[in-house]
């Protein structure tokens, strides 16, 4: 054993089953064990993670004839053990009994957890699995707080992820939820295709998950195992190639357990059929693939054809006024950028006259800023920006898509990530007085 050894509660299978595979895996390799071996219980005495431990350590000593002692880490729900056990010699003489908590509820709330289940342990057996209930106040139901809560808000939340429309159409999902099946998704494939942004594939995800209906998926890491899986040729973005990849998938996917097969062949994807560096060896259907059989594994899927992306430019004033604040507009719910605040887009400086008639402003110094290069999926918009003073005309009149984005205390609005990066540089420049 190189790493630590972890004892994961996962699925119901005999105690000394799982000892009596280490010890001889263990003893081929290096005469394991030489001393006493300890197993952490990330809880205290008397839980059942601690009496799952000692059941475990009692059976284990019997069958590698050295003493097996349980020792106690509580704290943090289990991080405290994990931490204690991650610092230890990886020679497979210190073992942790690892409930859910420890194992996946702590990394999904804590982003800086000190330790990776994955990559930080060696699982060694599956020891018991128990149920986890999610109790839900149904008056604060997550999909009703999406549905009710403002766009702005939702926008705000999603700045920097790009591709806004998903955050729109996550919204627009929850709100006919609530509006046309009361708060429950529906049970089909082709109803959960009919709600903004769930494709097939999703919705497949969804009702196979979730609900136990027999539904093929595509995504991308099950598009690349099956095209490995049956040498497919064609580039998977292309129609015909899609349709054959779907008629494998429906063929191919199981009548039972679906759930299980739908999680198995994504996490197949994304953990050992990589794109770049498939371990072949691990893989539980390598006999039947393909590519593996060809020696081809990198060849597929055949990547799409490469073009140059196209270059777009555009010149975006910041208009600042006597308190430091940036007139912002509201883009139209479509399109780029869609519903997001940003700044005003013109093709060069000569049709700053037309905007300042426009919103009653007069214009004062100008000085240009470092430009910006924003990438999109499909071209590369090259952005000019400008700080330019400006005073408000007496009797200005407010338009509703238009307002002035207070820099020291701004208000949570959706921002486009470069608008977002030139408003940080505005501020650099109007408190240092120059551009940055």
């Amino acid at each position: 054993m190189q790493r630590r050894g972890l004892l994961r509660a996962s699925l119901l299978t005999p105690i000394l089953g799982a000892p009596a595979l280490l010890s001889r895996a263990a003893r081929a390799e290096m005469a394991w064990p030489e001393r006493t071996v300890t197993i952490v219980s990330p809880f205290a005495p008397g839980s059942s993670s601690d009496i799952v431990a000692r059941a475990i350590g009692v059976q284990m000593q019997q069958g590698i004839g050295k003493p097996v002692v349980v020792e106690n880490r509580p704290g943090a729900t289990g991080e405290i053990g994990a931490r204690f056990v991650i610092r230890s010699a990886p020679d497979g003489h210190t073992l942790m009994h690892a409930p859910i908590s420890t194992w996946a509820i702590n990394i999904a709330l804590r982003p800086n957890l000190g330790y990776d289940p994955v990559r930080d342990f060696s699982p060694v057996t599956l020891a018991v699995t128990t149920p986890n209930v999610l109790v839900v106040n149904p008056e604060k139901v997550p999909v009703r707080d999406l549905a009710e809560a403002p766009e702005d808000e939702v926008l705000h939340l999603w700045t920097g992820l790009g591709y806004y429309t998903r955050a729109r159409n996550l919204q627009k999902t929850a709100q006919i939820i609530m509006r046309e099946h009361g708060g429950e998704f529906p049970r089909s494939v082709e109803s959960l295709s009919e709600l903004p942004g769930i494709g097939r594939s999703t919705a497949g995800a969804i009702a196979s998950l979730s609900m136990g209906v027999r539904a093929p998926i595509l995504d991308g890491n099950v598009k690349r195992v099956l095209a490995r899986y049956v040498a497919q040729e064609g580039y998977p973005g292309e129609p015909k190639v899609a349709k054959q990849l779907w008629d494998i998938a429906e063929r191919l996917t199981p009548h039972k357990r679906v759930g299980h097969y739908t999680q198995a062949m994504m996490d197949l994807g994304a953990t050992l059929c990589t794109r770049s560096k498939p371990t072949c060896l691990l893989c539980p259907v390598r006999s039947g693939c393909q590519a593996h059989l060809l020696g081809l594994e990198i060849r597929y899927p055949v990547p799409k054809p490469r073009k140059a992306l196209p270059q777009k430019r555009t010149l975006m004033p910041l208009l600042v006024n006597d308190s430091g604040d940036i007139l912002l507009y509201r883009r139209p719910s479509t399109g780029l950028w869609g519903g997001l605040w940003s700044l005003p887009e013109l093709d060069d400086l000569a049709q700053l006259d037309s905007l300042g008639q426009q919103q009653q402003l007069t214009f004062g110094a100008r000085r240009e800023l470092e430009g910006l290069t924003h990438t999109f999926s499909h071209f590369q918009l090259a952005i000019e920006p400008w700080l330019i003073e400006v005073t408000e005309q007496p009797g200005r009149v407010a338009e509703g898509d238009w307002l002035w984005y207070n820099l020291a205390t701004p208000p949570r609005l959706g921002l486009a990530a470069p608008v977002k990066k030139l408003l940080k540089r505005a501020a650099q420049a109007i408190t240092a007085g120059e551009p940055t």
